[in-house]
């Protein structure tokens, strides 16, 4: 994954400071680097958590990152008050979606 290069050289961080606050190896860390090792679906979320970026991001289906930070708590607040203004067919989307969400 040369995006994970890529954001590491970015932060200016170590392979080792990136593994030690994963707590993996840096060797296993340096393989998701070189694609010899891919990461598994709660490592690709806690390296997307680490580096403030989308998982769709670090597996590369959005070609620029999404700070989550930038997923604040107000604008969650915001979308909840809209909740109740919002078409019940819309609302059942949304259940379905956060259905979908929580399988994985």
């Amino acid at each position: 994954m040369e995006i994970l290069k890529s954001l590491r050289q970015t932060t200016k961080l170590r392979q080792v400071d990136i593994a030690n606050a994963l707590g993996i190896a840096r060797t296993t860390y340096a393989m998701y680097e070189t694609g010899q090792r891919t990461p598994d679906k709660d490592m690709l979320m806690k390296l997307a958590s680490f580096f403030e970026v989308s998982v769709d991001y670090l597996i590369g289906y959005e070609s620029t990152p999404i700070e989550m930070s930038h997923l604040a708590e107000n604008d969650l607040l915001d979308w909840y008050r809209l909740l109740p203004e919002a078409d019940p067919a819309d609302l059942q989307k949304l259940k379905k979606i956060w259905d979908i969400i929580k399988e994985d």
